[in-house]
């Protein structure tokens, strides 16, 4: 071993000699110092701690070890006494002594304090001191958040209730852009935080996932948003402004809603606090614009349904029906006891209410008014009800004695729906329970006592021209005002013929006065010695109505007759400014049959000013309570507008009106037992044989093949065609066609004129896709029109394919 070994070993062991000797001289004391540390306003003072004194071995058993609190020189006197021992003022005890030591924190500020507990034996084996330490320490900063001054609807915290915000809305008002302040203070340093906006829960009414957020915030100025930030600062408050969103809120049926306006410090030890938001939402007063039907005939055997459009209508909405008194304010007014219909909800937008026991409350032919009524929101206690229009529409409900022709709907004849499907880029232009028609549309209408009780078609074939008074003349004219000659010329296969009547050599008008029957009369004896008959003029009447109509003596392509524009003529209603022809046709559908006429009113715009219109519709077939019909071209001048359909007959009219004319109202002719669904009207064609054959479960269509479907509502014709007349050739509607079969798009070679038949009946040459999936039922739809424009056909049409 070296020498240097040597010695360090010689002085730890020296050094291990002088430690065991200090260790065993005195009392030794576990743990060797103690921490205490306490939160300003925490509700539990600190816990006790526990202290042992032991003895070194060489003291005697009967050794006293005493231990008292001290603390250092200079310590305020109002800090003494904080460090408490068992025993005052020390506690003393044989060895080993174990003790509680307890610190008091009442009334110290925070701050660190130090004390000591002075260990001392008797007799004196040694003494020993243990540190004490207390630290008192404040909360950490919180958010103290308050209503801004000019803040009316914050309700403070009250026990187990937040701060609360309360907010309203009333459906269908004006949106006022309700918004709160609150300000986000500091109790101490600054505390940079997020504010967050959400629903409060989930439940009926509070909100949550189906619900969107509603509430939103945002510092004052800034977009608001669901989640924003700040930072509270010692004497400057953050602004949060807290409002609604009125997308969200404009969504939300009636009924209270609970939000959440969160205030979170980015140091989680600095808090959080929660606002409550509270939105109720009343049920505006509602807004009837239509209904349909607008009538039933007496008596029903089955409930009607009345499909009510307007808006603010929600579940709690309530549809009544009363006799109908003196109208005010646009609208219908109700006598009597509202007789409440059961009422279905479909939209805000649309309500149907049924009728009950509508037999016996419709008994009897009168008019009745139709009021919705929302239950009245605290600030409008006496919201009242809304009820039918009645202009420029009269939507009063009629009920119609059976015994009068009444008009009940007007529908597509192939659809059997009163208006087709939007599908191009621009708005619906028609308005929900709406009718539209179309250019060509074949139609019909719907209604009781419209013609005889045999159904009666229409039989093509030629017609005379004939010129009938534009508007309904007196039964009595004075001829001597008529001031002139009333002239016409007649046309037929064998010519011209000019002729004019002078009513100041009538001997009939005695005084200029004369009836219609003896000026009728009188033309005829004129025509009579003229040549060319003695029946080219007639009384019509029409609605309870008279007018004169002039027919050509013979029928067909070479009859015509013109009327001459004078005073005569404008005074009996046969010109209005201009000359007038009509010719003849080689074969025609009539506008007039069993003593049935269809006429269409509507604004032509085309001319200037525009001009109030009236076209007689050619008749497909008449009777007791359906005729079909087709639009005339000519409404075309009025698309965009409203026309108005009325069915006349010697004695009575009945009149529709509120029909959006549009460019295309599309419908497929179908073949089942439910009109308008099912098996669509389609030839298939073979291009081997050229045969075609109806498609059907039985006689399918081949995927690739060429098939032809039959419609109508597709609008004007590229080569106009005369409304009688029936297609002679192939003519192309001015509008695309689109066809979808199986949800392809299809090829169309051809849409337009079906050769031989009424002008508004189309032909559809299409493809069908080689990649659509076979069937005996694969969905079939067309549609007409531009991008913007287009209208689809009804759902629910099929065809077989193989």
């Amino acid at each position: 071993m070296t020498k240097a070994c040597a010695q360090a070993i010689a002085v730890a062991a020296i050094f291990l000699t002088c430690c065991e000797a200090a260790t065993s001289s005195g009392p030794s004391v576990k743990p060797a110092s103690l921490s205490f540390s306490y939160q300003v306003g925490d509700q539990s003072p600190p816990k006790a701690a526990s202290v042992t004194v032991t003895l070194p071995a060489s003291a005697s058993a009967s050794t006293i070890i005493c231990a008292v609190p001290t603390y250092p020189a200079g310590t305020p006197a109002s800090q003494l006494g904080w460090l408490t021992l068992p025993s005052a003022p020390q506690t003393c005890g044989h060895g080993p002594l174990s003790m509680n030591v307890l610190v008091n924190v009442t009334s110290l500020p925070p701050g660190s304090f130090t004390a000591s507990i002075s260990i001392t034996t008797s007799p004196d084996v040694g003494t020993a001191s243990v540190p004490v330490t207390l630290s008192i320490s404040n909360p950490p900063s919180t958010l103290v958040i308050t209503p801004g001054p000019a803040v009316t609807n914050f309700t403070p915290a009250s026990g187990n209730t937040p701060d609360t915000l309360s907010f309203t809305y009333t459906t269908g008002s004006a949106w006022t852009n309700p918004q709160s302040e609150l300000d986000a203070a500091t109790n101490g340093t600054p505390i940079p935080f997020t504010v967050t906006a959400a629903n409060a829960g989930s439940g009926s009414g509070s909100g949550g996932s189906s619900t969107p957020v509603w509430v939103r915030v945002g510092a004052p100025g800034a977009i608001p948003t669901t989640q924003t930030g700040g930072q509270a600062s010692p004497g400057a408050a953050a602004q949060i402004i807290v409002s609604l969103d009125q997308t969200s809120v404009q969504t939300l049926l009636p009924g209270s809603y609970g939000g959440l306006v969160t205030f979170a410090a980015q140091n989680s030890a600095n808090g959080s606090h929660t606002v409550a938001v509270n939105l109720v939402i009343s049920a505006g007063p509602p807004d009837v614009t239509s209904i349909f039907p607008t009538s039933v005939i007496q008596a029903p055997v089955v409930n009607p349904v009345i499909t009510i459009n307007g808006q603010n209508f929600f579940s709690t909405s309530v549809a009544t029906m009363a006799v109908a008194g003196t109208a005010a304010g646009g609208e219908c007014t109700q006598t009597g006891t509202p007789i409440q219909m059961t009422s279905q909800l479909l939209s805000q937008t649309v309500l149907q209410a049924t009728v009950n026991n509508a037999k016996a409350l419709l008994a009897s032919p009168g008019t009745w008014c139709v009021c919705v009524t929302n239950p009245a929101p605290p600030n409008a206690p006496g919201q009242p009800p809304a009820c039918t229009p009645v202009a420029p529409v009269d939507y009063t409900f009629t009920v119609i004695s059976s015994s009068t022709m009444a008009v009940t709907s007007v529908l597509n004849a192939a659809s059997y729906q009163r208006s087709s499907k939007q599908i191009g880029t621009d708005p619906d232009p028609v308005a929900s329970g709406q009718s539209s028609i179309a250019p060509g549309e074949i139609i019909s209408i719907f209604g009781q006592n419209l013609g005889p009780a045999i159904p009666q078609p229409a039989i093509p074939a030629a017609m005379p021209a004939v010129v009938t008074s534009a508007a309904a003349l007196a039964a009595t004219l004075n001829t001597a005002a008529l001031g002139s000659r009333l002239q016409f010329r007649v046309t037929g296969s064998g010519g011209s013929t000019n002729v004019t009547v002078d009513f100041s050599t009538d001997p009939n008008s005695p005084g200029g006065a004369e009836s219609l029957d003896n000026i009728v009369s009188y033309i005829n004896q004129v025509t009579t010695a003229a040549g060319v008959g003695g029946s080219i003029a007639s009384v019509t009447a029409a609605a309870g109505s008279n007018y004169i109509t002039l027919t050509s003596p013979t029928s067909g392509a070479t009859a015509a007759l013109t009327v001459t524009d004078n005073t005569a003529a404008q005074l009996l209603r046969l010109t209005s400014g201009a000359n007038v022809t009509a010719t003849g046709t080689a074969q025609a559908f009539p506008t007039q049959l069993s003593n049935i006429q269809v006429t269409l009113t509507y604004t032509d715009t085309t001319v200037s000013p525009p001009a109030v219109t009236t076209r007689n519709a050619p008749i497909i077939m008449v009777s007791n309570n359906q005729i079909n019909a087709m639009a005339p071209f000519e409404i075309a001048a009025g698309i965009g507008g409203t026309a108005s359909l009325s069915v006349l007959s010697a004695a009575s009219s009945a009149t529709v009106g509120s029909l959006l004319v549009v460019n295309e109202n599309p419908g497929i002719f179908t073949l089942g037992s439910s009109p308008g669904t099912g098996q669509a009207a389609v030839l298939n064609y073979n291009t081997n044989t050229g045969a075609y054959t109806i498609n059907s479960t039985k006689d399918t269509a081949a995927r690739g093949s060429t098939i032809v479907i039959y419609s109508t509502g597709l609008g004007a014709l590229v080569t106009p065609l005369a409304d009688m007349t029936p297609a002679a050739t192939a003519d192309k509607v001015t509008d695309p066609v689109q066809v979808t079969i199986g949800g392809q798009p299809a090829v169309v070679t051809y849409a337009g004129t079906s050769p031989g038949s009424i002008g508004g009946l189309v032909q559809i040459n299409a493809i069908v896709p080689p990649t659509v999936a076979a069937g005996q039922a694969v969905s079939l739809a067309i549609a007409g029109g531009t991008a913007a424009t287009a209208r689809q056909s009804q759902s629910g049409v099929t065809l077989a394919i193989k």
